[in-house]
């Protein structure tokens, strides 16, 4: 018994070690608040993004502030978030909410960048619930940027799933701080 429960506590210390600083690392994730002119962007961002996507972003921060902070190196380089830095800037905001990623090689930081930037594009939009949410909000400037028509909507039907546009279509991407592979 007692060579069991030795054996047992050995494998579930691994185990548990290795658990534990992958939580703890999440768990120690702070956002702290870092002046926006010491915030340095990446030369070599693959994202281009126009000053219409920069304003409706400066509202949406102005509105419900920042949801997702701006993710930097430990030398205060954007790896994700440079249109959030730029609605920032636009906003006149002296800091900002950042993550500091120090435990990143350049490799990862280079990979994280790719994906953060690539995986919401691989996912589908699904126009049947966009459209009832457009009806509910009843927000022009929403109407005006998904640019779909609301008027074919049948609120009687709302609750049928013949309507819902569901894709088959299933991408495997990696989670860029876990590396754990999933289906989207």
């Amino acid at each position: 018994m007692i060579y069991l429960l030795r054996n047992n506590l050995l494998f579930g210390r691994k185990l548990l070690s290795y658990l534990q600083y992958n939580i703890i690392k999440r768990i120690m994730t702070k956002i702290i608040n870092i002046e926006v002119s010491k915030l340095i962007w990446y030369e070599l961002n693959n994202k281009i993004h126009n000053e219409k996507q920069i304003d409706l972003l400066a509202n949406s921060i102005k509105e419900y502030w920042f949801n997702t902070p701006i993710i930097i190196s430990k030398n205060n380089i954007i790896i994700a978030g440079h249109w959030r830095l730029e609605a920032s800037k636009k906003l006149w905001l002296e800091t900002v909410p950042c993550i500091v990623k120090e435990d990143l090689t350049d490799i990862q930081i280079k990979k994280y960048r790719l994906l953060d930037n690539k995986i919401t594009e691989l996912a589908e939009d699904n126009i049947f619930n966009i459209k009832l949410e457009l009806a509910e909000i009843n927000d022009i400037d929403l109407n005006t940027l998904y640019n779909i028509d609301i008027s074919d909507i049948d609120f009687d039907d709302i609750n049928s799933n013949e309507n819902r546009e569901v894709s088959d279509k299933t991408k495997n991407v990696e989670c860029p701080e876990c590396w754990i592979n999933f289906s989207i």
